[in-house]
């Protein structure tokens, strides 16, 4: 039998999205900004699929089975074959997926759902209706249960933590993708939301999800064990952390994900006298939250004095304030590439890749 994946993202993420599917060797369909069609044509070629996405996979948010579908009426209802044959799911629910559709439709699903599988309400697990507009309804199961984008590294978290899809979205801009080494320095690492993400971004790092064999997957099939073998690298990682409570909370996520950052307690204003001119590739951080224009001033003016020395290739920052213009003149830096961004969760942010004016 088939099988029919249907793959979402934030939309911020769609040109993104594409390329890591490619890199996967996927053929996919784009359906409409930010969400995808996988075909697969065996369970081998499912299993393979959806297990190389649950653990490499930087920007998907949420991977859906498709079960079923109906026309517009719903009068005319088909479904896939064999989806739970060998698996030991009994009892289903249905969860709306859009606002607009009403308990008279999730009623008439239900009731085909259980004349289809012979199934009985319950929570094993709970099926989803979509909204396809002019089309009709499908109906899907949520393999994972939850957004992908969630790390089981991150015991601890600040309020104002970044998202890792914000974090992937400032690396693939940057290119890092593309590089056998990676040479990253983050001078205001905090929790480490973009130094340890980079260390599994390039080469892949697998992930390890620690809520795998509770998952809708885990339930209908039989999964491999463990986690893919970690490649080996020789990245360049380092983290810059002032101390205090912060640098062990760092060190604890560090401890958790598997992965290796040389991490130093001093302020970012002494980088200059640590490093040598050009001694990483990149800078790659995210800037506090300014109360005024001269809190700005005074926080931009050293760290870009510093980053230019430092950074050989790029400094890429993740802000909620337009950089000041002055202050990279003054340094002999350019904006390349900046970007707005706005999240599901309805944060804004914008990511600069900034880098040496060229000489005349």
């Amino acid at each position: 039998m088939k099988y029919t994946l249907l793959l979402t993202t934030q939309y911020f993420m769609h040109e993104f999205a594409q390329k890591e599917l490619s890199s996967f060797n996927i053929t996919f369909d784009v359906l409409d900004e930010g969400f995808y069609e996988i075909i697969c044509d065996s369970k081998k070629d499912f299993l393979d699929c959806i297990i190389t996405i649950l653990h490499y996979s930087r920007t998907l948010t949420n991977v859906y089975l498709k079960i079923g579908e109906s026309d517009l009426k719903l009068k005319n209802f088909s479904f896939e074959k064999g989806i739970f044959e060998d698996s030991k799911i009994s009892k289903f629910g249905v969860a709306v997926v859009d606002d607009d559709i009403n308990k008279k439709i999730l009623s008439l699903f239900s009731n085909n759902l259980r004349k289809e599988y012979d199934l009985v309400e319950g929570d094993d697990i709970s099926f989803e209706v979509f909204d396809e507009e002019e089309d009709g309804y499908i109906i899907v199961l949520d393999l994972f249960g939850f957004d992908l984008t969630k790390r089981s590294y991150k015991l601890r978290e600040f309020e104002d933590s970044l998202s890792p899809i914000v974090s992937s979205y400032a690396m693939y801009l940057l290119g890092l993708d593309n590089e056998e080494k990676l040479s990253i320095l983050d001078p205001y690492a905090q929790l480490g939301d973009l130094s340890i993400e980079s260390s599994l971004f390039q080469p892949r790092v697998p992930l390890f999800v620690k809520e795998k064999r509770q998952t809708t997957l885990a339930k209908l099939f039989t999964l491999p064990l463990g986690v893919p073998k970690k490649i080996s690298d020789s990245n360049k990682l380092m983290a810059v952390i002032e101390g205090g409570e912060t640098f062990k909370f760092f060190k604890e996520n560090l401890s958790y994900a598997g992965t290796k950052i040389k991490v130093s307690q001093f302020d970012f204003d002494w980088l200059d006298v640590k490093y040598h001119k050009g001694d990483f590739d990149y800078i790659l951080t995210q800037f506090p939250y300014f109360d005024s224009l001269e809190e700005q001033r005074e926080f931009e003016e050293p760290f870009f004095y510093q980053g230019e020395f430092v950074a050989k290739k790029a400094i890429c920052v993740i802000t909620e304030s337009e950089v000041i213009q002055e202050i990279l003149d003054k340094h002999n830096l350019v904006v390349k590439e900046r970007r707005e961004l706005d999240t599901d969760e309805g944060e804004q942010y914008l990511v600069y890749v900034i880098s040496h004016k060229e000489k005349a």
